[in-house]
């Protein structure tokens, strides 16, 4: 049995590799495949039964293991995706007002990169952060006077959509968690449906 785990390995290496070009389409090889997505299409039971598998990738071909799955890279794309993620992380600091002393801390470009990595362009990036900083609430007009659009803000996942579904014509969040009281959220409901002062 063990003289057949070699092409059973070249095999899942080979669908993987499939599944990596499918996502990346015509660019160069980027890809982010989720932990559920690598499991079912290659029936292994944890990432950590692909040593084998990941040997055969092609060569010239790189792979990173996350907490959300894989992602397999021509080694010449990760200095674009470095690039890419520094262009957005400068973007934001400018559109945000952010003086010279604010920091591209990991924590900031692993939020750039993982979207980057998830197949979102740089392109949906600076709109999400034009459509951030398009919102008053979130540029500092609320009642704590402070700015939400940092970039935990703009690129977690479900903000990132979000910010790209609503656009720059969204001026007030009513989702955003920091809107405790009653009255303050009456307020901006009235206020957005143009009801103020009735």
């Amino acid at each position: 049995m063990s003289s057949t785990t070699p092409n059973i390995d070249r095999i899942r290496a080979r669908v993987l590799w499939l599944l990596a070009k499918m996502r990346s389409g015509s660019g160069s090889l980027d890809a982010h495949l989720s932990t559920r997505e690598v499991l079912s299409s290659l029936e292994v039971e944890s990432l950590s039964n692909l040593d084998g598998v990941l040997g055969f990738l092609p060569s010239g071909t790189s792979f990173e293991v996350d907490s959300d799955g894989l992602r397999i890279f021509a080694e010449r794309s990760r200095a674009d995706l470095e690039g890419a993620v520094l262009e957005v992380a400068a973007y934001w600091k400018r559109v945000t007002k952010r003086d010279d002393r604010t920091e591209f801390s990991t924590k900031r470009l692993s939020l750039i990169r993982a979207r980057l990595r998830s197949g979102r362009t740089v392109d949906e990036l600076r709109r999400a952060v034009d459509a951030c900083a398009a919102s008053p609430w979130h540029s500092g007009e609320n009642p704590n006077g402070l700015r939400y659009n940092d970039c935990e803000h703009i690129f977690s996942p479900e903000r990132l959509d979000r910010w790209l579904s609503s656009g720059s014509s969204t001026s007030l969040r009513l989702d955003a968690p920091h809107i405790e009281d009653s009255a303050t959220r009456e307020t901006l409901l009235r206020r957005k449906s143009g009801r103020l002062g009735r």
